[in-house]
């Protein structure tokens, strides 16, 4: 937990541990598993195994499933602490836990069967060192004040990552540190996730009077209730959630990430079966660009655009837009080439494909003029042909975790798979050079943003000039140092 005091210098960090000693009645019932988000936490055990169960979870319980599914966006504001059996470090509860400062524990394999008959009764999780206790713990919580006066300076901007604005409100005050590098990647489909819940698509076709399910139709008359109609709901309620992450460095740029929902988060939306198909694999799905200038999904990009046009009217003027999982550089520029592409694909809607860039100017936001717009470096193709998407972007931002599962084979929702590829693998640090030195050679910035950095990664994005680096919250001071101490060395 990080507190800020009433100054613009002062961050109070509070960390607490867990204390088992010989009077404490608690009793070590598990220990294992990833920590997803740091911290130590007690409260009552919750056991759900579907979502059909979900009832039973309270404010202030923790909660014990064997999986997150991705609709469970909104519960998610009820647990203290959160156990699971499967998923890794940057599997959808992984990050979505620490944007919320929720400790977690991810892929723990058999701990469900371990601890299920604890449902109800209090546990005491501490996350931080993947351990589970029956019981409550004695707490021994450490202040420590963080000057931002006593940063070390780096070369390199630092700045941060982020979906909920909760823990990062207290980092206000990085905004007086020189080095400081702004929000580096505003991830806005946890918006959809958590604050509205309903599939967009849905909310379109509501909003145009075409839903055709009587009892969806009700829901959704219920959940906008106080609205005009569902995209002034949509478009207020993503503004107002992206606007508060944004108001927290105001004179800072933020990278606004267009939606990179897969179709297994959508299905979990109120109405998603409707409009999702199941796929085997979503990651390699249909996300990111494809999804975005698809004609059936046209409104639900020309409302995401809308969000931004509402953003820069609230006097947000610091905005980057990054377009996620951008496979071919005609999704951004659109134009014949792309309809042609649709045609030979065998697309009856062929003639109604535009690019993101097409797509923009219909809404009335001009690329590169009115906002910079970058990709995320996720795709072997965008590696293999940097220099086309160079000469189109204004920036790229590595995505590690993409980029090291779609260039090794390795799905990175499986723990397993997690422990043993990394992004300081020898072929990722080889891609990210290239598309360093195409950006670099075209006169545009490069960043990365992730968490738990190895030391060879690190070297090789200074090495190759990166500009700016975006972390998690709980791992920035100590990136700082290790930034501040690479840079004696590499210059």
């Amino acid at each position: 937990m990080y507190m800020a005091e009433n100054s613009k210098y002062i961050i109070n960090i509070q960390r607490k541990k867990a204390i088992l000693d010989e009077r404490s009645e608690a009793k070590l019932v598990f220990e294992g598993g990833i920590t997803g988000a740091p911290g130590v936490v007690m409260g009552k055990l919750r056991f759900i195994s579907d979502v059909a169960k979900i009832k039973k979870l309270r404010r202030g319980d923790i909660l014990l499933t064997k999986e997150i599914q991705p609709g469970w966006g909104q519960i998610l504001k009820l647990p203290v602490g959160i156990i699971t059996s499967h998923g890794g470090p940057t599997s959808h509860i992984g990050v979505l836990s620490r944007d919320m400062d929720i400790p977690c524990i991810v892929g723990a394999d058999d701990v469900v069967e371990r601890i299920k008959k604890l449902d109800d009764q209090f546990v005491t999780i501490d996350a931080s060192e993947k351990k589970i206790y029956k019981g409550k713990l004695s707490l021994n919580i450490v202040n420590q004040k963080i000057d931002i006066r006593d940063l070390k300076p780096t070369r390199t901007k630092i700045g941060l990552m982020f979906a909920h604005p909760r823990p990062e409100k207290y980092f206000a005050p990085l905004s007086s540190y020189a080095s400081y590098g702004g929000n580096n990647l505003l991830r806005t489909e946890f918006a959809l996730l958590l604050e509205i819940g309903i599939h967009p698509r849905a909310l379109v076709d509501h909003f145009h009077g075409i839903l055709q399910d009587k009892e969806l139709t009700s829901k959704i008359n219920k959940l906008i209730k106080g609205y005009d109609n569902a995209k002034e709901f949509y478009i207020d309620i993503m503004a107002k959630s992206i606007g508060e992450c944004t108001s927290i460095f105001p004179e800072h740029e933020t990278v606004i990430r267009t939606l990179d929902t897969k179709t297994n988060e959508y299905r979990d939306l109120l109405g998603g079966e409707s409009y999702e198909k199941e796929e085997i694999n979503p990651m390699m799905g249909w996300r990111g660009a494809l999804r975005f200038i698809s004609p059936a999904n046209r409104q639900v990009s020309i409302w995401e655009l809308e969000v931004v046009k509402r953003l820069m009217k609230m006097g947000h003027n610091h905005l980057s837009l990054t377009i996620p999982v951008c496979r071919d550089p005609i999704e951004l520029l659109g134009g014949e080439e792309l309809r042609q592409k649709m045609k030979k694909a065998g697309r009856k809607d062929w003639q109604e494909w535009k690019g993101i860039y097409e797509i923009m100017e219909e809404v009335g936001i001009r690329p590169h003029i009115d906002i910079k717009v970058g990709i995320e470096v996720e795709t072997p193709s965008n590696v293999i042909r940097s220099d086309e998407f160079a000469a189109v972007l204004d920036f790229s931002t590595f995505g590690p975790n993409d980029l090291t599962q779609f260039c090794l084979a390795c799905d990175r929702e499986n723990a397993e798979i997690n422990k043993i590829y990394s992004s300081d693998n020898p072929a990722i640090l080889e891609a990210i050079r290239k598309v360093a030195r195409s950006f670099k050679k075209a006169g545009k910035t490069i960043n990365i943003v992730g968490q738990n950095f190895s030391q060879i990664l690190l070297e090789t994005l200074l090495q190759e000039g990166i500009d700016s680096i975006g972390t998690s919250w709980e791992g920035y001071f100590d990136l700082v140092e290790k930034i501040a101490e690479l840079e004696q060395h590499i210059k």
